[in-house]
């Protein structure tokens, strides 16, 4: 049996292995400080707020 690529397997993570990997961030984050506003996530990730809203939303 062939080994699946691992490009494709990355592919596939797409949008929520993105969103997870910001989360894990996220968490980190509020571990060390208590909280983190939706303006700072959206500095530190240089996506919109509405796109921080959207990804906390999904978590």
């Amino acid at each position: 049996m062939k080994t699946p690529n691992k490009r494709i397997l990355h592919k596939n993570m797409g949008r929520v292995g993105t969103t997870m990997l910001k989360f894990e961030r996220i968490k980190d984050i509020l571990k060390k400080r208590g909280s983190v506003s939706i303006s700072e996530l959206s500095k530190l990730f240089n996506v919109t707020e509405e796109t921080v809203i959207n990804d906390l939303a999904e978590l």
